[in-house]
């Protein structure tokens, strides 16, 4: 799943050159669907680990589950995206410790979110 968006991610980065390094002037369409597909693929990364280690289904229901989780639960995608964006800032304001926190906080934080959402599903389908 990884390796998957991994791929994507490397397409969107490239199209996102593709939409900078063009000279002539674009439809609006074309970067407004852009920025439309990129706020979804965040979506799905935010969610998809924490919904791996949770549940067990097939890739198509992960990121079902992840677009579906992300959008209507959006103050808590918003959440999570701010605790990435914290560990990312101080990990590069204070670069020593990138190798012992930054990837451990953000995995507890977004985990701990994330828990929070899947016991409140558990409780409504039990």
């Amino acid at each position: 799943m990884g390796w998957f968006l991994t791929v994507i991610g490397v397409g969107l980065y490239l199209n996102y050159v593709t939409i900078l390094n063009s000279s002539e002037e674009l439809l609006f369409v074309i970067p407004f669907s852009f920025y439309f597909i990129l706020f979804f693929y965040m979506i799905v990364v935010i969610w998809i680990f924490p919904l791996l280690a949770h549940y067990q289904t097939n890739w198509f229901g992960y990121i079902r589950n992840a677009v579906i989780i992300g959008l209507t639960k959006i103050h808590y995608t918003m959440a999570s995206g701010l605790v990435i964006f914290l560990v990312v800032y101080f990990s590069l304001d204070y670069p020593g410790i990138i190798p012992f926190f930054s990837i451990g906080l953000t995995a507890i934080g977004c985990m701990w979110i994330a828990m929070q959402i899947f016991g409140q599903l558990d409780q409504r389908t039990s």
